[in-house]
């Protein structure tokens, strides 16, 4: 029998012009009520890209896996209206391993 396993390995980039601070209670709280309630931005859309690659050495190593496992790849661009602030990448591992 197998079963699945998920990981997920996130990296997030923000325009600093834009979203001067994110401080360790920021990030543990909402990022988006941040941005949207206290910095009084107004989110205008996001580009998303869905993409399968091989694991890489560093998230390998990150997530106690395999370099090469199948990863799956979303990434996002977040606009306040035309101009991007934020940068948005996290890599969803999903593998399938024996359930013993």
């Amino acid at each position: 029998m197998l079963k699945w396993s998920t990981h997920c390995n996130r990296r997030v980039l923000f325009n600093k012009d834009i979203i001067p601070i994110i401080n360790k209670e920021i990030a543990n709280g909402s990022i988006y009520e941040y941005i949207v309630e206290d910095l009084k931005l107004n989110i205008g859309f996001a580009d998303k890209i869905i993409s399968c690659e091989k694991l890489n050495d560093d998230d390998a190593g990150l997530l106690d896996l395999q370099p090469g496992d199948p990863t799956l790849i979303v990434e996002s661009t977040v606009f306040l209206k035309a101009e991007p602030f934020l940068i948005y990448q996290s890599r969803n591992i999903i593998t399938l391993q024996p359930n013993y």
